[in-house]
């Protein structure tokens, strides 16, 4: 299996190996995306994967910076399922620039269901398909791309983005693959705890439910099988934003009489996700409550980084040692900057280190991220309201809540005075 990393690499390897067979992913992968690669075999020339994960379809409040990285696992497991390519763009290989041109879905399919509760969402994911799409096709001038029926609103809006855009790139559906209690493979899973594991197949059987009592005749109220099933989840302590019935062909709401006239259906939830994503959240909750304030230095905004219009890239002043960012990560996991706050809570930087070096009386050890090819603390962005971007060139600090361990969450920004900037 070759790896690339840039567009120009990935274009010149493709140019004489005909049409490609295409599944993006964010990496973490599991036995559903190498189901995808096997269907991806069957439909092109070429295997290509992608690893990429995309900040434009996270939220400010997301969980980007924890979302779960394997690279040497996946590159494993893609090779295994004879994967020919794997495109890994770094984030300025495919935003060297901020990324002001978004594809904007149709709202009727992208602003209901998930895209409610995650407002902006398929906006990043139009937006990242797209460049993949522009990427992976261009010497071939077309080919196949596949996409898992698990995510069936992002599969529908794909599918009528390239088909609206008439992009010479067939949409291949493919089933969902489940463990064998029901639940649906996914990366987010390893968060769920014991209990939550245990819990997580009540999902699938209101699902079947919900299914069977659809199928028993069309004189069902589609309203009440909805909140009775809502009910149920919340009563087993998930917390779901919604339990939808709706039309295969364009995710509406079924009429009574195109219910009564057999129109296929799907059923729709957002519970699994959001009962992983309220773990994460609780995560954070204790750590700004139990973590340490401090303040970090930022280096001079680039003026430039506020032309995306919602956030600006973050450039926090750390430790001076040149440490290479691929041999460390591969090699310790985990890069840390030491340092000492003075009376104000500013962190004075001393040195980097791991995770096993011995601190001094009065030193903090903070968790450094990858980002870009260089190390950052926590995150590289900050995300603010559209056309808000004046208020923030005023920051100065990073005001951070710093664990024992070194784990930090940014919480906010703060002006040369450490005063805080209030959205």
């Amino acid at each position: 299996m070759q790896i690339v990393h840039s567009i120009a690499d990935l274009r010149a390897i493709l140019s004489s190996k005909g049409r490609p067979a295409f599944v993006p992913t964010m990496g973490n992968l599991h036995d559903g995306h190498l189901s995808l690669v096997r269907a991806a075999r069957q439909h092109g020339d070429i295997a290509v994967a992608s690893i990429f994960v995309n900040r434009l379809q996270f939220l400010p409040h997301e969980d980007f910076d924890s979302y779960p990285r394997t690279w040497e696992a996946d590159c494993a497991k893609l090779e295994a399922e004879g994967c020919d390519l794997l495109f890994a763009p770094r984030e300025a290989d495919l935003y060297p620039e901020p990324q002001t041109f978004k594809i904007q879905p149709d709202a009727q399919l992208a602003d209901i269901l998930e895209g409610h509760f995650r407002p902006g969402f398929f906006t990043g994911v139009c937006t990242v398909v797209m460049k993949l799409f522009s990427a992976v096709f261009f010497a071939s001038g077309g080919g196949t791309a596949v996409f898992g029926k698990k995510d069936y609103q992002q599969l529908m809006i794909v599918r009528r983005m390239a088909k609206q855009f008439a992009l010479p790139v067939d949409i291949i559906p493919a089933e969902t693959i489940r463990a064998e209690d029901g639940l649906a493979l996914s990366s987010r899973n390893r968060y769920l705890g014991e209990a939550e594991r245990a819990e997580a197949p009540v999902l699938y059987k209101t699902l079947h439910e919900v299914r069977d009592t659809v199928l028993g005749g069309n004189s069902v109220d589609l309203l009440a099988v909805e909140a009775d099933a809502l009910a149920r989840l919340q009563a087993r302590g998930w917390k779901p934003d919604y339990v939808s019935i709706r039309k295969q062909d364009n995710l509406q709401p079924p009429t009574r009489e195109e219910f009564a006239a057999g129109a296929p259906l799907v059923v729709l939830t957002a519970a699994c996700t959001l009962a992983v994503a309220n773990i994460g959240i609780a995560q954070k909750e204790r750590t700004i409550a139990q973590g340490r304030k401090v303040f970090v230095e930022l280096a001079p905004v680039d003026p430039r980084s506020l032309m995306q219009g919602d956030y600006m890239r973050l450039n926090f002043r750390l430790p001076s040692e040149d440490r290479d960012v691929e041999k460390e990560n591969l090699r310790s996991g985990r890069l840390y900057a030491i340092g000492k706050l003075d009376e104000q809570g500013v962190v004075q930087w001393l040195r980097t280190g791991t995770a096993s070096e011995p601190l001094a009386p009065g030193e903090q050890r903070f968790e450094l991220t990858p980002r870009g090819g260089r190390w950052t603390l926590v995150t590289d962005a900050w995300y603010f309201r559209e056309g808000d971007g004046q208020r923030w060139e005023q920051a100065r600090y990073g005001e951070f809540r710093v664990e024992p361990d070194g784990r930090a969450l940014l919480v906010g920004m703060a002006d040369a005075q450490l005063r805080p900037i209030v959205p």
